[in-house]
């Protein structure tokens, strides 16, 4: 059994092999049945038991890697790309070129970083595309808001906390 799962190429060349000498082992039983005399039936038959032989190494070889690469149990969630972890990392889950699926683990600050860089290049190819990026933000009010009088700490043992703003009181030279 290896002890570091095969690489796809390794794994594809491994299953012909098999293949091949299961079928070999198949042939060399067929021609025992079709023997004329024992001598040769003995012989395809050996023929058969070798092949068959190498075919079980083989199975064990593919089953042990393809059980060091597969997971067993899968956990089914909802489709989250993005999802803050316990310890602090965000993972992304993405799929490669070929539909194979990716994940990556960032810190916070990494996540940060790569999220601030992809608003910035989302908006920048938005610009060139001819689109206003502004169309896309939430409204911000023109003026900053204040503190409603009401909302106001009304302690009267402090002065700078009274609910109404002080008495003008014009400066004099």
């Amino acid at each position: 059994m290896p002890e570091i799962p095969m690489t796809a190429t390794e794994l594809v060349a491994a299953i012909n092999e098999l293949c091949s000498e299961y079928a070999r082992a198949s042939v060399a039983r067929a021609l025992s049945q079709h023997a004329g005399d024992a001598e040769e039936h003995a012989h395809h038959l050996r023929h058969a038991e070798h092949w068959l032989g190498k075919a079980n190494t083989r199975w064990t070889e593919v089953v042990a890697s393809v059980e060091a690469t597969v997971v067993d149990t899968v956990d089914i969630e909802a489709f989250r790309p993005v999802r803050p972890l316990p310890n602090g990392q965000v993972e992304i889950h993405a799929c490669d070129h070929n539909a194979r699926p990716l994940v990556m683990r960032f810190t916070g600050a990494e996540a940060f970083a790569v999220g601030a860089h992809l608003t910035a290049y989302a908006a920048i190819g938005l610009d060139r595309a001819g689109q206003r990026v502004e169309s896309g933000l939430p409204h911000l009010p023109a003026t900053t808001p204040t503190l409603h009088p009401a909302s106001a700490s009304t302690d009267s043992t402090n002065p700078t906390s009274r609910a109404d703003p002080p008495p003008h009181t014009p400066h004099t030279p």
